[in-house]
């Protein structure tokens, strides 16, 4: 098979578990970790559930659609379907608090749907 003949994955991206890759659904992905020179996938609102990675974060975020995800911190970026709420300088998913960079409120303003702000 070519490169013009492969298939993009649209919904789904292929992460490495252990020895094998395993697909997760964009819709699984809660947010992501930066944590030294890994991330940590959290695939459970609450952080239980969670996959480490050994990529940095800024090469990561180029694997993943910027409608769904956003960037919200240097170390932190997170899946906006699921951002329950705003308050000050954090935001909230699942009732876990993730903060938000100075750097990055503006562009996260600008790509939700926030009134009033």
């Amino acid at each position: 098979m070519t490169e013009s003949e492969k298939i993009p994955a649209t919904d789904c991206i292929y992460l490495r578990n252990g020895k094998y890759y395993c697909k997760y659904m964009y819709d699984d992905i809660y947010q992501i970790k930066a944590s030294e020179r890994n991330c940590i996938v959290f695939l459970s609102p609450d952080k239980l559930t969670r996959l480490v990675l050994a990529i940095p974060l800024i090469e990561l975020i180029g694997f993943l659609p910027k409608d769904i995800f956003i960037r919200v911190h240097r170390s932190y970026i997170v899946n906006a379907h699921y951002i329950d709420r705003i308050i000050g300088n954090r935001l909230y998913i699942g009732g876990v608090a993730v903060p938000i960079g100075r750097e990055y409120k503006e562009a996260i303003y600008s790509r939700l749907n926030i009134i009033g702000a």
